[in-house]
């Protein structure tokens, strides 16, 4: 390989580390904010909380997510 083909290739590498690194921080942020959103619904849901169908909702929602998250960063 001459040297212009390997500052290319590692310049990609670069770029693709770069874009890793923003999609798991991404990934973190949207967690925490799934977290922080099922936390204040269930402080607020009354003594039934399996009555309360948008609490249900929300967290089947936040499993499907955070499995969905947690199989994407398995592939980084």
């Amino acid at each position: 390989m001459s040297a212009i083909n390997l500052i290319i290739y590692f310049s990609d590498l670069e770029e693709q580390k770069a874009e890793l690194t923003r999609q798991q921080n991404e990934y973190k942020i949207l967690l925490k904010s799934l977290e922080d959103d099922l936390l204040m619904r269930l402080s607020s849901a009354g003594d039934n909380i399996l009555s309360d169908s948008a609490l249900v909702e929300n967290l089947e929602f936040t499993k499907k997510t955070a499995a969905d998250i947690e199989i994407k960063v398995t592939i980084i």
